[in-house]
Parts: C-alpha cells; sequence; structure tokens
C-alpha cells in the first residue's frame, strides 16, 4: 500500500469479508440444534461483525486507527449494532470481569481445596433473538461499505 487512501480501500475490502462471514456463521445456525454449537456459531458472527468497527491498524504511519464510523449504521438499527458491540467487547471477545460477573468459592478440605469460577453467562435465548435480528444489520452496513468502496475506485484509484 503506498498511502492512506490505500490503505482505507484494502479495510473496507476486508470489513465486507467479515460481515459476510458473520452473514454465513448466522446462517449456518438452522442447520443445527445443539445450544452449544448455536451459541459457538452467534459468537463467531457478532465477533466477525464487530472486527471493522474495532482499532485496527494498518502500515501506513498516522496517528488514526482504522475503523468504522457510526455512520454506516442505519438509525433504525442502532439497538442492534451497539446489541452486538457490547457482546463482542465484554462477553465474547475480550474478558471484562465487570460483565462477566465471576464468582470463585471455595470447596473441598486442605490440602485439596478447589477453586470454581461461577459466571454469568448472556441467556441462550436472548443470543437466538439478537442472532436473528443481526441480519438485516449486516447487509445495510455491507452495503454502504460497497457504495464506498465503488466512490474510492472511481474518485482516487482509478486516477493513478
Amino acid at each position: 500500500m503506498q498511502d492512506e487512501v490505500e490503505q482505507q480501500y484494502v479495510f473496507l475490502r476486508f470489513a465486507t469479508a467479515d460481515l459476510e462471514q458473520s452473514l454465513r456463521s448466522l446462517a449456518m445456525i438452522s442447520r443445527y440444534r445443539k445450544s452449544d454449537v448455536i451459541s459457538v456459531l452467534i459468537r463467531d458472527a457478532v465477533v466477525a461483525y464487530g472486527r471493522p468497527f474495532s482499532n485496527n491498524y494498518g502500515p501506513i504511519a498516522n496517528k488514526q486507527t482504522l475503523r468504522l464510523p457510526g455512520s454506516y449504521v442505519p438509525p433504525a438499527l442502532k439497538s442492534v449494532h451497539n446489541r452486538s458491540l457490547s457482546l463482542r467487547n465484554h462477553a465474547f471477545a475480550h474478558t471484562d470481569l465487570a460483565t462477566l460477573d465471576p464468582r470463585l468459592s471455595r470447596f473441598g478440605t486442605k490440602p485439596n481445596h478447589f477453586y470454581p469460577i461461577r459466571l454469568t453467562p448472556v441467556p441462550f435465548a436472548s443470543l437466538r433473538a439478537h442472532a436473528k435480528a443481526m441480519p438485516p444489520l449486516i447487509r445495510l452496513v455491507h452495503e454502504r461499505i460497497i457504495n464506498e468502496i465503488h466512490r474510492l475506485e472511481r474518485s482516487e484509484l482509478d486516477h493513478r
């Protein structure tokens, strides 16, 4: 990559791949009945969707990180977007103890104590409902990214 325009273009192309991966994971849910498999697919979809909205770094030295701005999110679907990022950042992709609300216990007798940790899981029904709300959001964000990719191709890259 030669400059920030090319870097932004490549980032947007990667962003479309992330969103397409998210849609593929959501589409796979219908093939399975086991909640553990479905939960993993939802986690994958949420993490992939959130990747372009997180801080990403490119090889071109600048002070800005690469991330999609909130303007790519349709206002009517902002709550689905916010829930996706919250799940990604607090429950799936990071170890935020405040969100996970771990409870440390001690069982057994000396010298054989053991220390299980109980977490507050995200309710499965809530995850399923969220997964059903995600595809329209992902498709609209994807469309907006494609429009920006085409704009960059026409206005910047084609004239080099």
